[in-house]
């Protein structure tokens, strides 16, 4: 079983415009389901809304630079 690789906008493609507006639908779709969430859920619903979270944590956290486990100079 082989892994694919992960995906990883570069540096230029997380300034475009693009990126810019995809981030921002990112964090209000987020903010919703966090607000729905918080409502009246069963176990279930609760655990689908937890799942577009995480979803969306995931996608956004590509937005950030690589951390690496070097110490530090």
């Amino acid at each position: 079983m082989t892994t694919e690789p992960k995906f990883k906008p570069t540096k230029t493609e997380r300034m475009s415009p693009l990126w810019g507006a995809l981030v921002k639908h990112l964090e209000t779709r987020l903010a919703h389901l966090r607000n729905q969430n918080d409502g009246d859920l069963d176990q279930v619903e609760t655990g689908k809304q937890r799942g577009r979270i995480a979803e969306i944590k995931a996608l956004l956290s590509l937005d950030k630079d690589e951390q690496t486990n070097s110490p530090p100079l």
